[in-house]
C-alpha cells in the first residue's frame, strides 16, 4: 500500500479502475485491486475469515466510540484498526464455525491512564447499574479528577451502550440508567478519561442482570407482587 500526494486523489475513497483508495489519519493510501480468488479457501483461511467477519460486524456500529477511546493510543494505524487488532486476538471464543464475542476479553478503550482499582457492579434499583471502585492514592497517570467511562455490552441485543462523562475517580461510584434493559443480563466495563482525550484500558467488571420492576398479579381475588 502506497501514499499518494496527487491533489487529484485527495480525499478519494473506493475503487477507481484497478486501484483501491483508502483514507487513514488524513492521508490517502492506494493499492492495486485484488484479483479473483483461485480455488477454494483452505480450512485455516475459512477460520480466519470467520473471525475477521465476526469482529468487523461487532466493531462497525462502534466506530464513533472507538474513535474516541482508541485514537490517542493508536500508533501508525487508525483507532478502528487498533481496536480490531486487540479484540480479534483476545475477544473471540468458540470453534469454527461457531465463533462468538468473548465479553471477558473485550476491550472498549485503551490508553496510558490508570485502570479502576477493585471495580464492582450491582443492580439494586429498577433499571439502574451501580458501579463502585476503590479510592486510593493515585499516581500522575491516575489523577483523582479523571472522569469515569462506563460501558455495557448486551449480547442478546448485540449492542454496546456507554456513558463517557461519569463521576470523577475520587468519588468512587457511578450510576448508569438502563431502564430499557430491565430484566436483561449484560456485561459491564469501566475506564477513566482525562480532558485531553486520553483513556485508561477498560476493565471488565462482571455480568449482572438489570433489576426489573415489580409487577402485580391477581391470584384467587388477591393481588400480590412479583418480579
Amino acid at each position: 500500500m502506497a501514499i499518494t500526494t496527487n491533489i487529484l486523489f485527495q480525499h478519494a475513497s473506493g475503487t477507481i479502475g484497478d486501484v483501491v483508495f483508502r483514507q487513514m489519519k488524513g492521508k490517502t493510501f492506494m493499492q492495486r485491486k485484488p484479483g479473483p480468488r483461485k480455488g477454494e479457501s483452505t480450512p485455516n483461511q475459512q477460520t480466519q475469515q470467520a473471525r475477521f467477519s465476526l469482529m468487523i460486524q461487532f466493531l462497525k456500529p462502534l466506530r464513533s466510540l472507538i474513535t474516541q477511546t482508541f485514537s490517542k493510543s493508536a500508533v501508525k494505524m487508525s483507532a478502528f484498526n487498533a481496536a480490531f487488532r486487540h479484540n480479534i486476538q483476545h475477544a473471540i471464543k468458540g470453534k469454527y464455525p461457531d465463533y462468538s464475542i468473548d465479553p471477558v476479553g473485550l476491550s472498549l478503550s485503551t490508553g496510558k491512564l490508570q485502570t479502576a482499582l477493585g471495580p464492582e457492579v450491582s443492580s439494586t434499583v429498577v433499571g439502574q447499574l451501580s458501579f463502585t471502585w476503590k479510592i486510593a492514592e493515585y499516581s500522575t497517570n491516575g489523577n483523582a479528577a479523571h472522569r469515569s467511562a462506563l460501558f455495557v455490552y448486551w449480547p442478546a441485543g448485540k449492542q454496546v451502550l456507554y456513558k463517557l462523562n461519569g463521576p470523577m475517580r475520587f468519588m468512587g461510584k457511578a450510576v448508569m440508567d438502563l431502564t430499557s434493559l430491565c430484566g436483561e443480563t449484560v456485561h459491564t466495563y469501566i475506564a477513566f478519561r482525562d480532558d485531553a482525550g486520553n483513556f485508561s484500558r477498560s476493565a471488565y467488571v462482571g455480568e449482572v442482570k438489570i433489576m426489573e420492576e415489580l409487577r402485580k398479579v391477581r391470584i384467587k381475588g388477591r393481588r400480590v407482587g412479583r418480579r
